[in-house]
Order: C-alpha cells, then structure tokens, then sequence
C-alpha cells in the first residue's frame, strides 16, 4: 500500500496486486501521470530464478530435471538446491553459450537479483551425463556398439547403445549403458574386428 488510507482530493491510495518489495519506484510526489505510466515495480523474490550459461562442449550433457546446486560468493557456506526446468532451443549468438534455468527456494531473501554464483549440474535420470571416448563406440550390422567387460574372466561383451551429442573426444550415451561397467576404449576396435570374422561367439570372446 502507497499513499493515503482511502484517497481523497488530489491524495490516492495505491495497492499492489501482489505480495512482495519494491524494487523500481518512478513516482514523484505531485506529478502528473497516465495509466500507461509505470509507478512503481514490485518483485516476490519468494522463488528466484537462476540462468547458468552452459558451453557449446557441455551442451550433451544437459537436460531438464537433472539436480542442480547454487553457490554465491556472498554466503560460501549455503548451497542452494533445486532441478533444472528449461534448456533453451538455441545458444546466445553472442556468447556461444547455452541458457539453463533452474528455480530456487529464496525464502528468507538471500538470493539478489544480479547474483553471481557457480551453478552445478549433478545428474538426474539414469543414464544422464554419461559419456565415453570416441574410441569405444564401434559400429557394428548397423547399430553403435561398446565393448564391456563380461562375466567370465577376460570376456567381453558388445553392448549395443544410443548416442547423444559429441563434444571434446566423447559421445554422451543416452541408453545401453548404466555407467558402472567397464568400457573398452583401445582394443575396441580389435574385438569388433574378431567378431566379424566369426571368433567371438554370442558377442563373448575369451582371452
């Protein structure tokens, strides 16, 4: 509430329709204005949002609902937690970089406007944030293929997957993989190629 209770004469009373603080106040005292004219801004700053910039090499390794965690240099010892809601369709031309939004609980205030911090991506979906180096995935009738250690001693096994983005050497996996086995990068090629000649069997090779 601004103003006078009940307004009257050249004095009015004006009230927001919202809950929260003034952050912008254009209003002068005895000055004439239209209804076009913008008084005064409020903010609820109740739940903040927080855009991280993500790099071009990043990009295959972000996805909305992955957790995320905040840290601003004006309160070192809190950390803020919340998921990533909205990745944007396309980079900022200028910075070649990609918007990520996460919203946050500011309950008591302490997140500003203008704020910088370190926004950190953690994971969510299994699967999310894989990667391998280029050199474990091998085609194979077609499909991309890894090769991970099997049961038996010195076995392997052909592990069909699915791809996502390619950034600095590695190929984000998207399915096929859970991220606790123990890819081939080296030799992948020399298993693919005794598979196809016929001396793996059932995509198993002993050593």
């Amino acid at each position: 509430m601004f103003g006078v209770s009940g307004g009257s004469g050249p004095d009015m009373a004006l009230k927001s329709p919202i809950s929260g603080v003034v952050v912008e106040r254009d209003a002068t005292r005895g000055e004439n204005v239209s209804t076009e004219e913008t008084l005064f801004v409020v903010a609820d700053a109740s739940e903040v949002w927080v855009v991280a910039r993500a790099y071009e090499q990043h990009i295959p390794y972000v996805s909305v609902g992955m957790s995320a965690s905040l840290e601003v240099r004006p309160h070192a010892e809190r950390r803020w937690s919340g998921a990533v809601d909205y990745v944007a369709p396309s980079l900022d031309e200028t910075s070649r970089t990609l918007p990520v939004r996460v919203s946050l609980s500011n309950y008591d205030g302490a997140l500003r406007p203008g704020m910088f911090g370190t926004l950190s991506i953690e994971g969510g979906a299994a699967g999310a944030g894989l990667s391998v180096p280029e050199a474990a995935v091998q085609s194979l009738n077609d499909q991309d293929v890894v090769f991970v250690a099997g049961d038996g001693d010195r076995t392997f096994e052909a592990r069909t997957v699915v791809l996502g983005g390619q950034a600095e050497g590695r190929f984000a996996i998207l399915e096929g993989l859970s991220g606790t086995e123990n890819v081939v990068v080296d030799g992948a090629f020399i298993l693919k190629s005794e598979l196809v000649r016929g001396q793996l069997a059932d995509g198993c090779v002993g050593d």
